[in-house]
């Protein structure tokens, strides 16, 4: 048999952090593990189960930097109480093997190897002899590799990997900065082997290069000037001064003017909160207030928006924000973005609310829904009445529908409507005339329709009465009595009907009368 071990899967990790390690909100543990920056540390039940118990209730660190060091600690000890009597008479220092780990680490990333070999025999040309490669400290580097933060390789025994890609390049940045900081490592080798002929990130050295610029203070000014994204994503630039923060956002404003999808594919927007700091609040106005609405800036505004909207957005900028949102020469991602901001501020609903409104009836304009949508899925069920909610509900303006309101009506709105809102939303249907008047049948309308009807009949049909669930059913039928809606509802309905043979008969009776 050939068996392939895959990451864990959502549910997996949830179900372990609760039964295996004891974490009575597991949920929000993976949240804030990505918020540290740490998704991958979750998918591995080795990482997952260290993580958590390097990271015990609340007490997470206070940047990703911290929560990296904390995790290399708890990997470094020695899980062996056995082992750890026979080194009570020659212990090994936990910064000894750490350093050890970070040479090695930084070894394999910068010569594109493996992992380490523990015998002549099992050497390959991806897996160097631990004892060729000559390290000051042979007795950590002996020692380490048997602890957590290393694990055997798939490639056969007496093959050791790094526990993770992460932490190899964590422990390998921090070691390099060590000899540049404290034993003038020329700073031009290391950047030969760092940056490309196009002066840019070595793309399997990013993490390294990101991780070298929080620990090397020589190297971190240089670091930003050749590759600031990089810096951002890929490191922490939460502990860093607001001098050097200041010189990521001008990095930010270059590569903007480069290329305005500059941050494609950069993933999780977590890492860039961590530059909002207050120290910049004068930096982030003056973006805001630019005339300039060329492609470079208002890719620059986005991404300051997500520094803000990923961070804390100072209550100062609010009355910025706002104006960006009601801006039609903005993008509009860049007026969804700012509206993100401008909810995360703790924005009144009633604000929201009336901003709701302005957009309805013309007043600020919304050309694709994104605003709607993300003001609906905002406010409700707390802030809007399920009887106004209908009102926002009609034909999206945009050919494609797979935005933020398409997204409300088809997916949020049954997952978050009380049982006791269905009613009073279909009532609402009923009453709309105007949204079931043309010859063609809309595919969000009718599949908003069918979600809602399916799931109020079946849960409340028996309390509703005839008249009631006559004109539901109705709200959808064109003028030949045919009803397009989705197979999966109707089934359901079909169902429950047959179910209440009594019910159907009263319906069909007044189908008969009303023809």
């Amino acid at each position: 048999a050939t068996l392939l071990l895959d990451p864990l899967s959502d549910d997996d990790i949830i179900d372990i952090l609760r039964m295996n390690h004891g974490i009575s909100d597991p949920e929000g543990f993976v949240e804030q593990a990505v918020r540290q920056g740490l998704p991958d540390l979750l998918g591995n039940p080795q990482t997952l189960g260290l993580l958590a118990n390097a990271i015990r209730g609340d007490q997470w660190p206070q940047s990703r930097a911290e929560t990296f060091d904390l995790a290399c600690k708890k990997l470094a000890e020695e899980p062996s109480k056995t082992h750890r009597i026979r080194q009570r008479t020659n212990p090994r220092p936990c910064d000894a093997l750490l350093d050890a780990a970070g040479h090695l680490c930084a070894t394999l990333l910068l010569a594109d190897k493996t992992g380490i070999a523990l015998d002549r025999e099992r050497t390959a040309s991806q897996f160097p002899l631990l004892d060729d490669l000559a390290l000051p400290d042979p007795a950590s580097a002996a020692a380490v590799v048997h602890r957590a933060l290393f694990r055997a390789s798939e490639a056969g025994v007496e093959r050791m990997v790094p526990a993770h890609r992460s932490i190899a390049e964590y422990l390998a940045a921090r070691w390099l900065a060590r000899r540049i900081d404290e034993e003038g490592l020329p700073l031009g080798r290391v950047f030969n082997l760092l940056l490309g002929v196009d002066g840019r990130t070595v793309a399997g050295l990013r993490g390294l290069y990101g991780w070298l610029a929080l620990h090397c203070q020589a190297a971190r000014a240089a670091l930003i000037a050749a590759d600031p994204l990089t810096v951002i994503v890929y490191g922490d630039v939460k502990p860093m001064s607001p001098a050097d923060k200041r010189a990521l956002l001008a990095g930010l404003a270059r590569e903007a003017g480069r290329h305005a999808v500059f941050r494609w594919g950069t993933g999780n927007p977590a890492p860039f909160g961590a530059l909002a700091d207050p120290a910049l609040l004068a930096d982030f106005r003056g973006f805001f207030e630019s005339p300039d609405r060329d492609n470079a800036a208002q890719s620059l505004v986005d991404a300051v928006l997500t520094i803000l909207a990923e961070g804390m957005a100072p209550p100062e900028l609010t009355g910025t924000v706002k104006r960006i949102i009601l801006d039609e020469s903005r993008w509009s991602s860049v007026r969804s973005a700012a509206l993100d901001v401008w909810l995360k501020a703790g924005t009144a609903p009633q604000e929201a609310l009336a901003l709701l409104d302005a957009i309805a009836d013309g007043s600020v304009a919304d050309d694709d829904d994104e605003l709607t949508g993300i003001l609906l899925s905002h406010l409700y069920p707390g802030g809007i009445a399920p009887g106004r909610l209908i009102d926002f509900l009609h034909r999206p303006k945009s050919a494609f529908t797979t935005g933020s309101y398409s997204f409300f009506w088809r997916h949020e709105l049954l997952r978050k409507a009380p049982l006791a809102d269905l009613p009073i939303l279909l009532d609402g249907m009923a009453a709309r005339t105007d949204l079931f008047t043309s010859d063609d049948h809309d595919f969000l309308l009718g599949n908003v329709l069918s979600s809602l009807l399916a799931s109020a009949i079946v849960q409340l049909g028996e309390q509703m009465d005839d008249e009631r669930l006559f004109a539901w059913l109705g709200i959808h039928v064109d003028e030949d009595g045919y009803w397009n809606e989705e197979q999966g509802g109707r089934q359901l309905i079909a169902g429950w009907l047959e179910a209440h043979p009594d019910r159907y008969k009263a319906l069909l009776s007044l189908c008969s009368m009303r023809c």
